[in-house]
C-alpha cells in the first residue's frame, strides 16, 4: 500500500505548496514511516496539514502524505496541470518497454521524462 502514497520528501514539498486535504496517512517530521489513519471513538480520523488533531503528543509535527492519485487531481484543480503517463513497447514482449510521462500546462508541454518503471514515471511526474 505505501507504493500508493508520494514519499516523504514529497509531502513535505507539497505542504509547502499549499496542500492540505483530507489524507488517509501522514508521516512524523522526519521519518520516512507512513502512519494510517487513527480511530478515536469509533470515528476515523483524516490527516490535514494545518488541522488541529493532535491526539498524541508526538503528533504534533505530522505532515499530510497524499495518495498520488490526490495529488495528480489538486495539481489539476489547483494550478491547470495536466499530466499523463505513456508506455512504449519495443519489440515483442513487455520487457521491452519504458514509460514517459508529461505535464501539459495552459502553455503546452511543460516538461516531460522516460523512466523504467510505471512508478518511476508516477514519482518524477509529481515532482
Amino acid at each position: 500500500m505505501e507504493k500508493e502514497f508520494v514519499s516523504y520528501e514529497q509531502a513535505l514539498a507539497l505542504k509547502k505548496l499549499g496542500f492540505d486535504e483530507p489524507c488517509f496517512g501522514f508521516y512524523k517530521l522526519k521519518h520516512s514511516n507512513i502512519y494510517y489513519n487513527t480511530i478515536v471513538q469509533t470515528q476515523i480520523h483524516k490527516f490535514r496539514n494545518n488541522s488541529d488533531l493532535n491526539l498524541y503528543s508526538d503528533l504534533k509535527e505530522k505532515i499530510a502524505a497524499p495518495l498520488k492519485q490526490q495529488v495528480f487531481k489538486w495539481f489539476r484543480e489547483n494550478y491547470n496541470l495536466i499530466s499523463s503517463i505513456d508506455t512504449i513497447i519495443y519489440g515483442c514482449t513487455l520487457d521491452e518497454q519504458e514509460f514517459h510521462y508529461k505535464i501539459i500546462t495552459n502553455t503546452g508541454v511543460g516538461s516531460y521524462g522516460q523512466f523504467g518503471t510505471y512508478e518511476e514515471a508516477e514519482l518524477a511526474c509529481i515532482d
